[in-house]
């Protein structure tokens, strides 16, 4: 009986450790314990013995004649059995608890090797991640005369470990470094004053799927819904988003912001304004928000991994809106991105090119 307390009170804390295969043997042992100390007490009391056989049923035996001395040798007997049954599940639980460990170490090991190997193979100056994404951005058919090549820039953990942020343009402003993404800068158009644009404008990422990236550069600008490409492909209205007329936009929670409510009577004199997002580019400052399926799409397979495409823009100082996200992250308690408010995350503008210029396409592999 004292041994029966011991692994009643020890079964809840190995039942806490262990694999799931050591847990099922440990309850199966303590179930067998359990029935040799039930079929003892079926003989306490009575002058005939009841033994358990196998398939489980009772056999009558002849009354004994010395019940008690009979019962004591019993149980010790059940006793030494049950003592034994107990180390054996200590010992089985303590070899697999050892083999996990061994087998965590040995993974973390390899994996350490792996990585290892990784950095000594890779040649001076050479990304594995860059080179991913480089030969999945070749895969779009991008004629070379509209890349600048010499600005490309990888901000996978490896090779950017700068600000979380940077301040650009006139008033400057500032946008979420796209970690994670690989930049394959664009050329801009000779007619352009550059130097005005990389001083004054604002930087900024548009979300598009891997399919009109091609189309985009080679028209020189963003394409609205119902635009022709030069391709022939009409870009389609987006399903799921707020229809124009429908809404209105308000001033927001503080100056230069406004905020999507319900569509204002025409007779409104508040200030707002009627709402046609078709009519409309969206941006973010921050490229968290742009890779949202809503804008990026859910992206595209390339080999076995997952991309996405993002554009990174230009845009002129005060010729946009800053809104609230429209993607549910509010009403879900959902920060975007810890470096910007919710309510500021969303840039719209009905300026086309040159208000807005595409100067890079993101890259990312999930």
């Amino acid at each position: 009986m004292y041994c029966m307390l011991i692994v009643t009170l020890t079964l809840p804390s190995l039942l806490q450790k262990g694999s799931t295969a050591s847990r099922l043997a440990l309850l199966k042992g303590f179930t067998d314990c359990a029935s040799l100390i039930d079929s003892w007490k079926i003989t306490s009391a009575l002058k005939c013995d009841m033994i358990k056989a196998s398939p489980p049923q009772y056999v009558k035996r002849e009354a004994l004649e010395s019940a008690g001395a009979s019962r004591d040798k019993r149980l010790f007997c059940m006793y030494k059995e049950l003592q034994e049954r107990y180390d054996l599940l200590m010992s089985t639980w303590q070899e697999t608890v050892h083999d996990n460990k061994r087998l965590q170490s040995r993974v973390e090991e390899l994996e350490q090797k792996l990585a290892d190997m990784e950095e000594t193979n890779r040649p001076d100056g050479v990304c594995l991640y860059h080179q991913e994404c480089e030969s999945f951005f070749g895969s779009l058919g991008i004629d070379q005369r509209f890349l600048a090549p010499e600005f490309d820039k990888c901000y996978c953990s490896r090779c950017y470990s700068g600000q979380p942020t940077l301040l650009r343009g006139k008033p400057s402003k500032p946008y979420a470094i796209p970690r994670g993404w690989v930049r394959f800068a664009t050329a801009l158009d000779s007619r352009l004053n550059v130097e005005e644009v990389f001083s004054n404008y604002h930087v900024a990422f548009h979300g598009t799927s891997a399919r009109a990236v091609k189309s985009i550069l080679e028209s020189g600008q963003l394409l609205l819904p119902g635009d022709t490409t030069s391709s022939g492909f009409t870009i389609p209205h987006p399903t799921g988003h707020i229809k124009d007329g429908k809404c209105s936009l308000v001033p927001g929670h503080k100056e230069g912001c406004f905020a999507i409510v319900s569509k204002h009577k025409s007779n409104c004199k508040c200030g707002c304004v009627v709402f046609e997002p078709t009519r409309l580019f969206f941006t973010s400052p921050t490229v968290k928000y742009c890779e949202n399926p809503a804008y990026a799409g859910r992206g595209v397979m390339f080999g076995k991994r997952m991309t996405k495409c993002v554009l990174q823009v230009r845009q002129k100082a005060n010729s946009y809106k800053v809104l609230a996200e429209t993607v549910g992250a509010q009403r879900r308690s959902e920060v975007i991105d810890p470096l910007f408010d919710n309510r500021e995350v969303e840039w719209c503008t009905g300026h086309r090119y040159p208000a807005i210029i595409v100067t890079g396409v993101l890259i990312k592999l999930l």
